[in-house]
């Protein structure tokens, strides 16, 4: 299940629960980037890509260890 929201909030990030199966919140306004949400309450932002018409997913981080904009700032290396 994917779902999206305009522009990540730490406010936003920090309501979003955990369920049954893992889930993908997508940011519309930075293409690609995304955060992971396991049935553990883990949380982690990934890049997901796609080249050659094969889908990618890189895990940048756990939020809570960094900000968002660095978040953001390391998905475009």
């Amino acid at each position: 299940m994917t779902l999206s929201v305009n522009v990540f909030t730490n406010q936003y990030l920090f309501e979003l629960e955990p369920k049954e199966k893992e889930y993908i919140v997508s940011e519309v306004a930075c293409k690609g980037f995304s955060v992971r949400i396991f049935p553990s309450s883990i949380k982690t932002f990934i890049y997901r890509n796609r080249t050659n018409n094969v889908s990618n997913k890189v895990a940048i981080a756990r939020v809570g260890s960094i900000s968002i904009n660095d978040a953001r700032y390391k998905m475009s290396y």
